[in-house]
């Protein structure tokens, strides 16, 4: 078992110390002669996923830098898929749901897809690496609430969100392997506890180094966010304890969002939100979809901005009425050769 609470430390740490050291990790690109591979999904005006078409119907940019396309595949692959579980005690009450709806997912993966399972709340674990989908179904029976302290819901204070999402994609988000994450939480973090301050710097500092990780990482993220309306600040004096079902209010009109939203933009995923089992089984159906119909791009970076830091991807197709998602782009580090 890892214990998120240490790498609370670490994560804060690095950032008193220097930022710069994450991004000298193995899945960033490291010289300018890397070729840059894209996945793109291309939607029309309805958001179904469009397929056929070819490398001519697409534009890249970086910097704002015309970029040519060395590389282009339309043809279904197998896929690196990660399965992300918020096992918190704000998730009790869904977790089964979400559990029946993982097997069902993976009941229709490809017998070449590879998948890995993770869940998180105090501690992060991982659950299975890179297995067939059989093993994988049976893995998820074992991803249960973290019911440290039973009974006392409205304390909960065991979701350490920014941990988890940070250990996922150093764990799983390298350039080898360029997964998809399928991450299903409430998106709320409650590591820094009830007050809305400390939740406010964790949400800067300990979030900010999650949301660098996954621009550093080639993992491409899709929340599936439980619509919970948890409270952020002090708790009132009447939820001392309540049912399954969370309606305290909160700080923010739909708290929990804007990390999860922020992350899928990153990194070229969406996010999907659901109150009830139809709504998780369209946005569990319309990932695997997306996954499908991806295209694949590659380019070796040509442009006048200096190699070191981020650089920036725009991706267009010459069909107005369709829109393009990918990642928003990606860090190089300093080579330490020079």
């Amino acid at each position: 078992m890892k214990h998120l609470p240490t790498i609370v430390f670490v994560v804060m740490a690095a950032l008193c110390v220097s930022v710069v050291s994450l991004s000298q990790q193995p899945n960033t690109l490291k010289v300018s002669t890397e070729l840059v591979n894209l996945d793109i999904v291309v939607m029309d005006e309805h958001g179904r996923p469009v397929r056929g078409l070819t490398r001519d119907d697409f534009e890249v940019y970086e910097d704002g830098d015309r970029q040519m396309v060395s590389h282009f595949s339309a043809d279904e692959r197998s896929l690196k898929i990660v399965l992300v579980f918020d096992k918190s005690l704000s998730m009790q009450s869904v977790l089964p749901l979400i559990r029946q709806r993982g097997e069902a997912l993976l009941s229709k993966l490809r017998s070449d897809d590879e998948i890995s399972i993770a869940s998180f709340a105090t501690d992060f674990d991982v659950h299975a690496v890179w297995t067939t989908k059989e093993t994988a179904i049976a893995y998820l029976s074992k991803i249960s609430p973290d019911l440290s302290n039973p009974g006392q819901r409205s304390a909960d204070q065991n979701t350490y969100l920014y941990e988890g999402v940070y250990r996922t994609l150093r764990e799983f988000g390298s350039s080898q392997h360029k997964p998809v994450v399928l991450l299903f939480s409430d998106g709320i973090d409650t590591g820094g506890g009830r007050s809305l301050s400390n939740a406010k710097t964790r949400a800067n500092q300990v979030g900010g180094q999650a949301l660098k990780q996954a621009e550093e990482s080639w993992a491409t993220v899709y929340p599936v966010r439980f619509k919970t309306e948890q409270i952020v600040g002090d708790l009132p004096g009447k939820a001392q304890r309540f049912p399954n079902t969370i309606r305290l209010g909160g700080a923010a009109d739909q708290p929990g969002k804007e990390f999860v939203d922020e992350l899928a933009k990153a990194t070229g995923g969406t996010l999907f939100e659901f109150k009830n089992e139809a709504d998780l089984t369209q946005a569990v159906d319309r990932v695997l979809a997306e996954w499908r119909a991806q295209y694949s791009l590659g380019y070796k970076p040509r442009g006048l901005k200096p190699r070191e830091g981020f650089h920036q991807i725009r991706v267009r197709v010459k069909n107005s009425r369709f829109s393009v998602r990918t990642r928003r782009g990606y860090w190089v580090a300093r080579d330490p050769g020079l």
